[in-house]
């Protein structure tokens, strides 16, 4: 299944990801960019085949050296990834299950994109910088 989060504005190519995914066949695979502001990011390092070597979540104590991307809230997720759901507790997907699929060493990957993605639009303001942009919905 697809997850995106609620406060995302893109113009992604799903059908791209999806391939991506079917052949890396992990547990899942999260879309990540390169970032202009890693300070508020949660940012992963990926190996060379593009599988999730390391989670870097916010706040940065420091910001790590070397070839990291930004998570951007879009997800591909195999039904496997709800066993990690610890019944009755609250869990997010970043914080709390990610990390346990890393410490599991399960196929987890990554899929960069150089597509239009901005994160958290819940403000007004936000909002209608996005929608002031008209080139974006053609």
């Amino acid at each position: 299944f697809i997850l995106i989060y609620g406060d995302i504005f893109t113009n992604f190519d799903y059908q791209k990801l999806t391939e991506f995914d079917k052949k890396n066949r992990g547990i899942g695979t999260v879309v990540v960019r390169k970032t202009d502001h890693p300070q508020d990011s949660d940012l992963v390092v990926l190996d060379d085949n593009k599988k999730i070597k390391n989670i870097y979540l916010k706040p940065h104590k420091k910001i790590p050296q070397g070839n990291y991307f930004g998570m951007t809230g879009i997800y591909i997720l195999s039904k496997e990834i709800l066993k990690l759901i610890k019944p009755n507790k609250y869990s997010e997907l970043d914080r709390h299950i990610l990390p346990r699929i890393l410490e599991k060493k399960l196929p987890f990957y990554g899929f960069i994109s150089s597509n239009y993605i901005i994160q958290d639009i819940g403000t007004i303001e936000r909002y209608n910088k996005i929608i002031s942009q008209p080139l974006l919905f053609r």
